[in-house]
């Protein structure tokens, strides 16, 4: 680390250094970087990268906070992951729900906020969600519905879940989702015979 003092474009060295660190492994030597990266919004932000990597979620949570009040060029990139961190890692699902809806960017928060209910155990509410993407973004409704279908089986609902795989095969015939949809019913048992199944 001491040759380091005679690069000349640093503020470029330092960031890649701490990357290829992190890369490795050595999080101990990408520690030590950190504090020679003079871009403070980018030490802060690879900050929150070291404590990821050593699974430090509550340190993560207070980063991206601050990261959020201060670093107005990364404050939306901060609240995503946020969302994420609390949905996928401390398990905070009423934390997510609050950031999704903050961010607010449909259909891919539409599609998070369905997830986080089913994660929370809410399928009512996940359901709900995935039917509204369904209707107000045609070009993702047979993906709605295949999540959807998905999430009644996660729920060992069965009934619900046919009645969905089905409905796909039906209203969505050429979307690679009636093929999985076909396998699905296959899996439960159902003979499809290669067309559309009624109830």
């Amino acid at each position: 680390l001491a040759m380091t003092d005679k690069i000349k474009n640093k503020d470029a060295f330092y960031p890649w250094l701490f990357d290829r660190l992190l890369q490795l492994g050595r999080y101990d030597h990408a520690e030590y970087i950190l504090d020679r990266i003079s871009d403070t919004a980018l030490r802060r932000w690879k900050e929150y990268e070291l404590a990821a990597r050593r699974v430090q979620w509550k340190k993560c949570v207070e980063i991206l906070t601050g990261i959020m009040a201060g670093d107005q060029a990364r404050s939306r990139q901060a609240m995503k992951t946020l969302a994420d961190i609390y949905r996928d890692r401390t398990r905070q699902y009423d934390e997510a729900l609050k950031f999704y809806a903050m961010i607010d960017e449909p259909p891919g928060t539409a599609f998070a906020i369905a997830y986080t209910y089913q994660l929370k155990g809410d399928s009512k509410r996940s359901a709900e969600t995935y039917t509204e993407v369904e209707n107000f973004f045609p070009d993702q409704a047979a993906e709605a519905a295949w999540r959807r279908g998905e999430m009644y089986r996660g729920f060992k609902m069965q009934e619900q879940a046919v009645a969905e795989y089905r409905r796909i095969l039906k209203v969505y015939p050429k979307s690679g989702q009636s093929s999985r949809a076909h396998q699905r019913l296959e899996d439960y048992g159902i003979a499809t015979g290669g067309g559309v199944i009624e109830k």
